[in-house]
């Protein structure tokens, strides 16, 4: 264990006279292993699991580009560019690992990238790190979003500590074309006065993803009807019809679940989005320091989640590195929480239940909570005299 002094009073592991207790990385990385082989085990005993789903579609979507088909174009891919490399890796690693798991080759691979994050996070940001990765793990280990995760969780402590505008662009174009979300880093270099690396993220970014999303192979990986079960209407209607012994109105497409609601609960799920993303604007008209900065970006994703007609359950990770970097300890203790229902409702799949319905509601409920939250973390310069506001050193375009 390593003894810290602690930037912000309030942070878990704080103790009286400023001073923090947080664990040294080495046993950040014994535990992602324990994590790993605990989920290993789970995934044996539950044969045909949900864990292992993703993975074996993944492997799909790779044997069709090593075949020769082109992405996009000749083969169904639904991913950008940057999980490429990802999924071939993960394909090439299943055809040597025993017994030929999918599930154990990207465990191993979600494995590396969170230990990889573990070197990212600040010292004194590890006990966080461990507090909000520990239910979210079981599930990124068989995703693909630990890496956008790692490379956004560099960008942001990049920004944070002294690496420059234009490394802090790279891993966000970086996190973009891999996951799309991390380019929200482009306001926090507007506002730093790096205009032209802002513009050149957020310029790459979408011009990739407009020229993918007239392609065949991308399309048909988007295709479908409804909203996500586990969306803000998605999960009020199985509640409801579940309750009332309804049909549920369940619709399978592009190798997911959704629920086909009415138009109106779509407008009211962007309804409330907007007013999160409101709440987040005003602050960010604030004067606000470099972590401040940070909190709203956060806060933004997690409005961009209540807002998407999909919501699946390793998305909740993409808040991770808002919440280790800048989140109070009251961001902390209800993304952990959240973290923990995410796991139990992909865990016990039970769409039918009365219970599963009302724990994926509360769960949005949650993340717009923490979209709030974060906003409200937020620290003015005036009013938190732990961190000095950020200027522009004139023609650098670095940050004093």
């Amino acid at each position: 264990m390593v003894t810290r002094s602690s930037g912000r009073g309030g942070d878990p592991g704080v103790v009286p006279g400023g001073s923090s207790t947080v664990p040294g990385r080495e046993w950040i990385v014994r535990w992602l292993v324990a994590v790993a082989l605990v989920s290993i085990g789970l995934d044996a005993l539950l044969s045909d699991s949900v864990l292992a789903g993703d993975p074996r579609l993944f492997n799909i979507r790779a044997d069709a580009l090593l075949e020769g088909q082109w992405p996009y174009f000749q083969a169904e891919f639904e991913h950008l560019p940057i999980m490429i490399p990802y999924i071939l890796g993960g394909r090439l690693l299943t055809s040597v690992m025993p017994g030929g798991s999918p599930a154990l080759a990207y465990c191993l691979i979600g494995l590396v990238l969170l230990a990889v994050t573990s070197l990212i996070v600040p010292q004194d940001k590890l006990l966080r790190w461990m507090m909000v990765a520990t239910p979210m793990a079981p599930i990124a280990l068989f995703r693909l979003d630990a890496l956008p995760v790692a490379v956004c969780m560099a960008a942001l402590a990049g920004f944070l500590g002294k690496a420059s505008d234009r490394e802090v662009s790279l891993w966000s174009i970086i996190g973009g074309l891999a996951k799309g979300w991390p380019i929200v880093t482009a306001p926090l270099l507007w506002r730093r006065g790096s205009r032209r690396s802002a513009t050149a993220m957020v310029t790459s970014v979408l011009g990739v993803v407009l020229v993918l999303s007239f392609t065949p192979g991308f399309q048909s990986g988007r295709d479908f009807d409804g909203v996500h079960t586990e969306t803000l209407p998605g999960s009020w209607f199985l509640l409801r019809r579940s309750m009332a012994n309804e049909p549920l109105e369940l619709i399978e497409a592009a190798w997911s679940i959704y629920v086909a609601v009415p138009r109106f609960a779509v407008i009211v799920q962007v309804l409330v989005a907007m007013c999160l993303l409101a709440v987040a604007f005003v602050k960010w008209l604030q004067p606000l320091d470099s972590q401040g900065q940070v909190a709203i970006a956060g806060s933004v994703v997690a409005a961009v989640l209540i807002a998407s007609p999909l919501l699946s359950s390793q998305f909740v990770f993409w808040l991770a590195p808002f919440v280790v970097l800048a989140g109070r300890t009251r961001s902390v203790v209800l993304y952990t929480a959240i973290g923990a229902v995410t796991l139990l409702l992909l865990a016990h799949w039970r769409l039918d239940e009365v219970w599963w319905s009302a724990l994926a509601l509360l769960r949005v409920g949650g993340i717009a909570g923490l979209s709030v939250l974060l906003a409200l973390d937020a620290s003015t310069v005036s009013g938190d005299g732990d961190h000095r506001p950020t200027r522009t050193l004139a023609g650098s375009g670095r940050s004093a």
